[in-house]
């Protein structure tokens, strides 16, 4: 019986313990701080588990691949890439993950619950990483640096992809051609010479609704990202046109 209910979602709990610590969910308020990161976390044991981090130590080991983790959860979140296994669908669409980490995360989408508000200017975020990426815009701080040239980073996501410079991964293969590019952005432009899509196409209205004013601002974006366009399908076929 469930007879302990969440004033905020409604969701409910057996017992008045859990219920109460499923409130912290919908709080700001971080209790526990690390005093190496400052990262802040609600509950005393995450904080305990999160320091294993910095101690390097990685006690959970994945039978697959031997790749190890500091966190149980984040072997078992891990172990669901070997499976292609997302038993958690989302109550809005049909969009499955293999957590309910993952799912909670993108249940905020649907409700547009902003639950990270920043100190500074009080923006609000969906996620705790919109929020970590809007705070580098008031520090300045790029605290993520390579490990090959030391350039830093303000995110994680653009060090990745500086990191391939220096070792020529190329983890992004072309079906067609089995043509292998390092960035995303480069391998959706490859695509399209074999579909022969335009991405830069626009549908002008025949009923004179768009002002010429951005009609001319349309164009001139148009022509110089088609001028771009061009160079890059002559750089692939080097300098031959087809």
């Amino acid at each position: 019986m469930k007879n302990h209910k969440c004033d905020v979602c409604d969701k409910r709990f057996s017992q008045r313990g859990s219920r109460n610590k499923h409130l912290l969910v919908h709080s700001d308020d971080t209790l526990f701080k690390c005093d190496i990161c400052d990262k802040g976390f609600k509950e005393k044991g995450n904080l305990q588990r999160h320091l294993l981090i910095h101690a390097g130590i990685k006690r959970f080991t994945c039978k697959v691949c031997d790749k190890r983790f500091g966190e149980k959860r984040d072997l078992k979140r891990h172990e669901l890439t070997h499976t292609d296994e997302k038993p958690y669908q989302c109550n809005y669409c049909d969009k499955r993950f293999n957590s309910t980490a993952s799912r909670e995360k993108h249940l905020r989408i649907h409700t547009g619950e902003r639950r990270f508000k920043c100190k500074i200017c009080e923006k609000s975020f969906t996620q705790s990483g919109g929020l970590t990426k809007h705070m580098m815009t008031h520090t300045g701080e790029k605290s993520f640096k390579c490990d090959y040239c030391e350039k830093p980073f303000r995110y994680k996501g653009d060090l990745k992809k500086h990191i391939r410079t220096h070792t020529g991964e190329k983890l992004y293969r072309c079906d067609i051609c089995e043509k292998q590019l390092s960035l995303l952005g480069s391998f959706k432009q490859h695509k399209l010479i074999h579909t022969g899509e335009n991405p830069l196409h626009v549908i002008f209205a025949t009923n004179d609704s768009i002002p010429n004013q951005t009609l001319a601002s349309i164009t001139s974006f148009t022509r110089t990202r088609c001028r771009s366009s061009v160079m890059f399908v002559k750089n692939h076929l080097g300098g031959k046109m087809m």
